[in-house]
């Protein structure tokens, strides 16, 4: 048995006893006498007969970690459904250990998820590992690695059964719980933790998804308490953020929240751009004035450029806490993605990602000075090029990945802005090519603007028959109703029109309703 042994067992039950607070960074003394005899045997007994053993265990653990071989790690002590029965049952440093691999052992491949008994054999691993993990934090509740670790395991859990063509045997709203309350445990115990805070604002905005999709009927307590939860999320991350930005230049602590500093910034990004009503500004500006409407420019709301700008600023900042560049059009990303590829300490984050939201802020941004007026800024090009660039970047890198069966995620939804890119720069025929042929729903209902643009009775054709299928389409019959009932109006279909229009309020969204009711409007003025 070793004086770290002894000295990890004597300051854990230091903290259970409140002799020491985990807060404060102290030493044992030199030599500590134990008065009480239970004290003494309740430290005594946390050192299992097996100690020697243990020792062993814990060495060859660590060499096994060191190759990252996870199961080497597990296979020690297997069977693991017997491991209550082991003496190590009562050692939570060797418990770790064995919880940890078997949290990696449970992480799963996406294309494997069809193999005959490849899922239930991660659920095993999954299972063990919060078993073993909950014993950690049973033996030790005051170990904050240990309360993290389970966080983790449940914040990993709520991402693998959300995750497009991800796994989908499990309670999504449960894991949502769990992850929570383990993450919240560990900033009891350490308040200053970039790791809980960021998965706690990750978690959370994933519990603002899954209510959404659970709500029957929207109210004003509905949009109130996504609100709340949206606000809480936020500040988790920007938390993260703030805490991340204090820590000393060459502290170890800078490369070991790396990852959770730029997920944070990329998470607030997305956040603050998807906060804005860009996309029903788009269909607005465009289908009204198709209709010789009326778009009135201060119906953009300051808070969407207050959210922009907020946008802009963390996506630049992640990309050059990534890259050490600041973000520049002139950028050879291919070469850029290359090397991201191959520096697996750089893999914190898509890079696809990364290009689509940059061209997506900088799209919104353009767009707002585009209906302000040609010229309306010295920022309207420079923003438009950098839409443009970051764009095609983000589709020319996908394909370069998907070349090398690193990533086969198709790339219609960069398709569809760069479509709205080259609308709003004038090139119709661009924006044509750029999603003919689509197959999603959202992506078909850019192409029939794009067709009803060139405002061309065979184009208004084409678009009809584009849309009208969508009508049985739960995700796109709100917007494809709206585009129809333009094409009507524009091709003197009345009839249609009247039909369409009799079933609005009963089988689409408020947007809809409220955009048909503007469509009216402008008809009635006339």
């Amino acid at each position: 048995m070793t004086s770290g042994d002894i000295h990890k067992r004597l300051r854990r039950h230091g903290y259970v006893k409140g002799w020491i607070n985990r807060k404060d960074k102290i030493y044992l003394p030199l030599v500590c006498i134990i008065e009480d005899e239970d004290d003494f045997e309740e430290i005594r007994k946390n050192m299992p007969s097996g100690v020697i053993r243990d020792s062993d265990f814990l060495a060859r653990l660590r060499k096994l970690e060191k190759q990252n071989d996870w199961k080497g790690m597990c296979d020690l002590f297997e069977p693991l459904e017997k491991i209550r029965e082991k003496d190590i049952w009562n050692d939570p440093d060797v418990l770790y250990g064995v919880g940890f691999a078997c949290s990696k052992m449970a992480d799963f491949e996406r294309e494997r998820l069809k193999e005959k008994g490849y899922l239930e054999n991660k659920r095993r691993y999954r299972e063990l590992c919060i078993e073993i993990l909950k014993r950690c934090c049973e033996l030790d509740s005051h170990n904050y690695s240990h309360v993290l670790a389970l966080g983790y395991r449940h914040y990993k859990n709520v991402l693998e059964l959300t995750q497009p063509k991800g796994r989908r045997d499990g309670n999504v709203k449960k894991e949502i719980e769990l992850a929570l309350e383990w993450n919240n445990r560990a900033l009891e115990l350490n308040p200053d933790s970039i790791k809980a805070h960021y998965r706690i604002g990750r978690i959370m905005d994933k519990r603002v998804d899954n209510y959404r999709y659970s709500v029957k009927q929207w109210s004003k307590e509905v949009f109130d308490a996504i609100e709340e939860m949206e606000f809480n999320a936020v500040g988790h991350l920007e938390k993260a953020v703030e805490l991340y930005e204090k820590i000393g230049e060459h502290e170890k602590a800078k490369k070991d929240n790396h990852r959770e500093y730029v997920r944070s910034l990329y998470s607030l990004a997305k956040y603050y751009c998807e906060k804005t009503q860009m996309n029903d500004w788009l269909y607005q500006y465009y289908l009204l004035n198709l209709l010789n409407g009326q778009f009135q420019i201060k119906q953009i709301m300051e808070q969407d450029k207050r959210n922009l700008n907020a946008a802009k600023e963390y996506i630049d900042k992640c990309f050059e806490s990534l890259f050490n560049t600041k973000p520049n059009p002139d950028i050879d990303f291919t070469h850029l993605a290359s090397q991201y590829d191959e520096n697996s300490e750089l893999k914190k984050l898509s890079i696809i990602d990364m290009l689509y939201r940059m061209g997506l802020i900088y799209l919104y941004l353009y767009f707002m000075e585009v209906i302000r007026g040609k010229n309306s800024s010295i920022n309207m090009e420079e923003y438009g090029n950098k839409a443009g660039t970051y764009l095609r970047a983000a589709k020319r890198v996908a394909n370069l990945y998907r070349s090398k069966g690193v990533n086969r995620r198709n790339t219609y939804y960069i398709n569809n802005w760069l479509a709205w890119y080259y609308i709003l720069t004038g090139n119709l025929k661009s924006a044509e090519h750029e999603i003919k042929g689509a197959k999603d729903g959202y992506v078909k209902c850019t192409y029939a603007i794009v067709l009803l643009l060139f405002k061309q009775d065979s184009k208004y054709t084409l678009a009809e028959q584009i849309l009208e299928p969508l009508l049985n389409d739960d995700k796109s019959r709100s917007r494809a109703a709206v585009l129809l009932a333009c094409i009507y109006r524009l091709s003197g279909q009345e009839q249609k029109y009247s039909r369409l229009i009799s079933g609005i309020a009963q089988k689409h969204n408020m947007w809809a309703r409220r955009f048909i009711a503007k469509i009216e409007s402008e008809r009635n003025k006339r």
